[in-house]
């Protein structure tokens, strides 16, 4: 398929629409597949995501994955949870790029790990009582929600797909509403501090 046509056509309306936060859970492995199609068309990212009101010689993209290991002060590692990373994602953008799910645990580690997990659907079951959408494949011994899953979704069932990430889009959009992390949480307790700290 069109990969760059898809991606700059998305980014493209982000710049037209301006919202303050683009968002999505594990929101990092979206930036890296944007990244990716960039590369594989030529094109550099920093062209496509920066405002174009921009001059060049400011234009930047800073994609950093958090720490996947902390070491404690007695020198042992403890492996960190995707949801217990802090990824950073600045553009020289309207909007900044923050991931849901890391967000999510931020705010409520010091209550201590949810049963369940973090994933999109163990969180949305939690608070609304709803998960995600599941779709079977005719093949079933595609587990569902992998990578190949995904792959036989976009290439074999297109609007099941379609449908299945709009729900992703809205179940996410209703959680922020009941719990207010990214529209008014996050900056409330952020304060005058950057948000990538």
């Amino acid at each position: 398929g069109d990969h760059i046509g898809i991606t700059s056509g998305m980014i493209n309306d982000l710049h037209d629409d301006q919202p303050d936060i683009v968002t999505g859970w594990n929101v990092m492995y979206d930036a890296k597949v944007i990244q990716a199609s960039c590369e594989h068309a030529g094109i550099d990212m920093v062209d496509l995501t920066s405002d174009s009101r921009v001059p060049y010689e400011f234009r930047n993209t800073f994609l950093k994955q958090g720490q996947a290991v902390k070491r404690t002060a007695s020198g042992r590692e403890m492996r960190l949870d995707p949801q217990e990373r802090w990824d950073i994602a600045l553009t020289t953008s309207s909007w900044r790029i923050q991931d849901a799910m890391q967000t999510y645990w931020q705010l409520r580690k010091a209550k201590g790990k949810e049963s369940g997990g973090y994933g999109l659907d163990a969180v949305l079951t939690r608070q609304l009582g709803i998960g995600k959408i599941k779709f079977a494949t005719e093949d079933s011994s595609v587990p569902s929600g992998t990578l190949h899953w995904h792959m036989d979704m976009q290439k074999n069932h297109k609007v099941n797909y379609g449908v299945y990430n709009i729900f992703d889009s809205l179940g996410l959009w209703v959680l922020d509403k009941k719990n207010s992390d990214l529209s008014s949480q996050i900056s409330m307790l952020a304060g005058p501090c950057d948000y990538s700290r």
